[in-house]
């Protein structure tokens, strides 16, 4: 076995033994990874902080060949990112970046531009102030979209390719992206958008995360966004597609998401 060290945010944890935990990492180096964490429920381990959710680490473990669960010999925590956990709002998009990343990933594949996206997400996150977090999340999803391939388009009509300019669109996850008036036959099923929404989404693409703290945008247009981009997630991930992290938020008013 190949004794590996490596940084890596914990993505989750669960149960293995009474006294050891299977944790599933995601890390520069060699992408996705699962390790046991012998001994990682015992109190005087070391091992329950530095392999919580949401927590960077240098990890040292051993690899097994042909095998995708690997054992874990060393963790030392680096950054806890105690401003999120601390924050029930901030950890709830933290959370989410971190379940989307472990559903629309293989093991073992290795993404370097993946893994910093998802820590620059989660010290965006940190530092931003708690009513501009959903923002910051459409902005880092549809980043990790585009780096696995998938990234929809704002700006033309995925089938004939003009920019439209009709108050009200329809996006259709299947095709990729908006359709115009003249193209909307080809998917019936597509829900509405109003053109403010696509340009605001386009916008989205191209700025960074700092210029968001400017951008108002109304109730209408945020709800959209939510369900063009949880749409496009479920066609892509299927059943993967569902982010629990988010569900608590559909207990909460919109006004304070």
């Amino acid at each position: 076995m190949a004794i590996l060290k490596t940084k890596a945010i914990v993505l989750k944890s669960h149960k293995w033994s009474e006294s050891s935990r299977i944790v599933t990492l995601l890390s520069g180096d060699f992408g996705k990874i699962r390790v046991i964490a012998k001994g990682a429920r015992r109190p005087k381990s070391g091992l329950e902080r530095p392999l919580q959710p949401l927590t960077l680490s240098s990890i040292i473990f051993y690899k097994k060949e042909n095998r995708n669960l690997h054992i874990l010999s060393q963790a030392d925590p680096i950054n806890h990112f105690l401003d999120v956990k601390s924050n029930l709002k901030k950890l709830t998009y933290a959370s989410a970046l971190c379940e989307l990343s472990d559903r629309m990933t293989t093991y073992e594949q290795p993404d370097r531009a993946l893994y910093e996206t998802l820590i620059d997400g989660l010290r965006k996150i940190e530092d931003m102030p708690d009513h501009q977090t959903e923002k910051l999340f459409w902005y880092f999803k549809l980043k990790i979209f585009k780096i696995l391939g998938y990234s929809p388009s704002f700006s033309r009509c995925s089938r004939c390719g003009i920019h439209p300019r009709t108050p009200l669109l329809s996006f259709s996850p299947g095709l990729g992206g908006i359709l115009c008036n003249g193209c909307s036959y080809e998917d019936p099923k597509a829900p509405s958008i109003h053109l403010g929404t696509v340009r605001f989404l386009g916008r989205l693409t191209k700025m960074g995360p700092e210029g968001l703290g400017n951008v108002e945008i109304s109730e209408l247009v945020k709800g959209e966004i939510r369900e063009v981009l949880t749409s496009f997630l479920k066609y892509h991930a299927g059943n993967h597609g569902r982010l629990r992290s988010l569900e608590l938020l559909n207990t909460w008013p919109q006004e304070v998401r």
